[in-house]
């Protein structure tokens, strides 16, 4: 994401297939996802993460997130935690 030509957000993706009970399925794992402290609680955060799930709904991808859990998971933006995520805290 940019503002005035300068790189202030990203979202890093990994795309893959996947093997569900003989099932192909597509995910899109998030691997990378920040916003430059100075440019957080603007909205740019949850711009990202609502484009990626427009995109999802689109191409009927699953989305899972690939990183630590912090005080600022995406739950906020309607996102859940799998059983997986919360047997990690």
């Amino acid at each position: 994401m940019c503002k005035n030509e300068m790189v202030i957000g990203q979202l890093g993706l990994d795309y893959r297939g996947m093997n569900l009970n003989g099932e192909l399925i597509r995910v899109l794992g998030v691997i990378d996802f920040s916003v430059l402290p100075k440019e957080q609680k603007k909205g740019y955060g949850k711009m990202m993460l609502n484009e990626l799930d427009r995109l999802a709904m689109k191409n009927k991808h699953n989305i899972d997130f690939l990183f630590k859990k912090t005080k600022t998971t995406p739950k906020r933006s309607g996102f859940c935690l799998s059983l997986t995520d919360q047997a990690l805290d």
